[in-house]
């Protein structure tokens, strides 16, 4: 069997009854366990990294939290991939896309989302595209930031998959996006797995779907099934059927 040039990528889900993926039906009692969980047993899936879309990734920071880039401006930089020398006891990659670079990183290693109970350190790695600003390139590798191009305007999911494999030697990533992010990994082919923890209580009505508006019809085979503490979650986990 070939193997792959991209890392074998799972769908890593909260979700509410009616299948939305976002919404304050997160935030509620009957959520808690959920939540707290989906974060903790990240590192029972054995991955190598996380991938989320730039909506996602600005959970990690503060709601107007900015970079002072003015030390940058005259900054004149070439358009290559930029991995930082990251510590030898970082296992995992955290991967944002960030189309334009706006993300307002301030170190290389961190652990993002903590205080929901995530425990995995990670190294951060920017996916940019063409429209990312010199001045904000140059930031990043000042900070020891690791970044790739994957586009001139838009992600090239396949590319950057490739990269990430090359570049990290990423074997297995957990893609832990919003709707759009997940729709496009969708359409194009590249989930090979889901993980759905299901969650005892609806939407507001006005959150997405998990899927977003993917135009794929995702044919799987149901591998595990687990009620968690609370009686209230059902984890689900799925293989893609290609």
């Amino acid at each position: 069997m070939t193997e792959k040039k991209r890392p074998e990528v799972i769908l890593y889900m909260l979700e509410s009854l009616d299948g939305r993926a976002t919404g304050n039906c997160f935030k509620v009692k009957e959520s808690e366990v959920a939540v707290f969980e989906y974060f903790q047993r990240e590192k029972l899936y054995n991955i190598d990294g996380f991938i989320t879309g730039n909506t996602t990734c600005k959970y990690f920071f503060k709601p107007d939290e900015k970079i002072d880039l003015t030390s940058f401006k005259d900054s004149k930089v070439n358009r290559e991939d930029f991995v930082s020398p990251h510590k030898n006891d970082i296992k995992v990659f955290n991967f944002c896309i960030d189309r334009k670079g706006t993300l307002p990183f301030k170190k290389p290693n961190e652990i993002c989302f903590k205080d929901y109970g995530r425990i995995i350190e990670s190294h951060n790695v920017e996916i940019l595209t063409d429209l990312a600003k010199d001045d904000y390139i140059a930031y990043l590798k000042s900070i020891g930031v690791s970044y790739i191009f994957a586009g001139k305007e838009q992600i090239d999911l396949k590319l950057m998959l490739q990269k990430i494999k090359e570049l990290f030697g990423v074997k297995k990533l957990l893609l832990e996006g919003g709707p759009t992010i997940n729709a496009s990994f969708v359409d194009e082919d590249l989930v090979d797995g889901i993980v759905l923890y299901k969650c005892a209580v609806s939407s507001d009505g006005m959150a997405k779907t998990a899927l977003g508006d993917s135009k794929k019809m995702l044919r799987c085979s149901l591998v595990k099934h687990e009620l968690l503490k609370d009686n209230l979650t059902l984890v689900l986990e799925y293989k893609v059927n290609h």
